[in-house]
């Protein structure tokens, strides 16, 4: 168990259905444009290597801290 940064619990706390506070990335490749299924296919592969992408964040109860990490 991994509680949340001070600061990604803020940015969840700040957040609701006007104002998202996650981030985004852009990245620009050269080549061919790779097709769908082969993105989908090498996600699905890479993504168990991920620890993060198996976790939720579960509040703790009466909000005694700040949230945590728990495998899902």
């Amino acid at each position: 168990m991994e509680r949340l940064t001070p600061e990604d619990a803020a940015f969840l706390h700040m957040e609701n259905e006007v104002s998202a506070m996650h981030s985004v990335s852009l990245a620009v490749f050269e080549g061919d444009e790779p097709r769908f299924d082969a993105i989908v296919e090498r996600v699905g592969r890479s993504i168990a290597q991920v620890p993060r992408c198996r976790q939720r964040v579960v509040d703790v109860p009466f909000d005694l801290g700040r949230p945590v990490w728990l495998e899902d």
